[in-house]
């Protein structure tokens, strides 16, 4: 098995931000993984991949997402727009709360600047790790680990 720099010292319950790329089956690989300051928030952001407006439901990061009426959607002039201003191929923040019962709840959605690359994101603390297998689970997503990985602020 490949040692992973850092990855012994991350714990149960400490804020990350990790960065990388959303698989098809709800599978993350890990290219940076940054140990954060407690928050009570969680976040996924990327490429917005499909919203359904009668359902309510969008798709990011290969998840999907129920948005009820009352959340907050900003768009990129930071103007309030509802589901339908969203489209696909935006750049989305989606914060919200996350409880291994209830699941991830959107409760605000913002419209980034378009990056030049694909780098998906999401914050939260840690809720599992597997150290036999390289992974950790935050807000519910298991993450891959790799010897590429890079772990900081350890």
């Amino acid at each position: 098995m490949s040692q992973i720099v850092g990855f012994n010292e991350l714990k149960i319950g400490q804020r990350v931000k990790v960065k990388g790329q959303a698989l098809e089956g709800g599978k993350f690989t890990a290219l940076e993984i940054v140990v954060k300051p407690d928050e009570e928030d969680v976040s996924f952001e990327g490429k917005l991949q499909s919203v359904e407006l009668q359902t309510r439901t969008m798709r990011v990061m290969q998840r999907d997402f129920s948005v009820q009426s009352g959340v907050l959607i900003k768009n990129l002039a930071r103007q309030d727009v509802g589901l339908d201003g969203l489209k696909v191929g935006d750049v989305i923040k989606v914060k919200g709360n996350y409880s291994p019962v209830r699941g991830f709840v959107p409760l605000k959605i913002k419209v980034q600047e378009p990056r030049g690359f694909a780098i998906d994101e999401l914050q939260g603390a840690i809720n599992k790790i597997d150290r036999e297998t390289n992974t950790i689970e935050v807000i519910g997503v298991a993450i891959a680990l790799n010897e590429k990985t890079e772990i900081d602020g350890i």
